[in-house]
């Protein structure tokens, strides 16, 4: 086990030892769920927020007729309409 540098580190390392051993696999196993929710929370938070920054610097672009239907005609453009 890597060493430890803080009280509370040294602290929970102590606890965590008086354990049995299912029980470190449970707590592992609750810490590696709240880690994945907080990631979840952040990821959706950071994809929120691009986003937004998308829709605020959202813009209307006027084209000629010809670019038009070029855009209508190509099937592998991906556009909204």
């Amino acid at each position: 086990m890597a060493e430890t540098t803080t009280i509370f580190e040294n602290e929970l390392v102590q606890k965590f030892r008086m354990l049995s051993e299912e029980k470190q696999r449970e707590v592992l196993d609750f810490i590696s769920f709240l880690l994945s929710k907080i990631q979840k929370s952040q990821q959706q938070s950071d994809e929120t927020e691009a986003a937004s920054v998308v829709e605020e610097t959202w813009g209307n672009l006027a084209l000629d007729r010809e670019t038009l239907i070029y855009i209508a005609e190509d099937k592998e453009l991906e556009y909204d309409v």
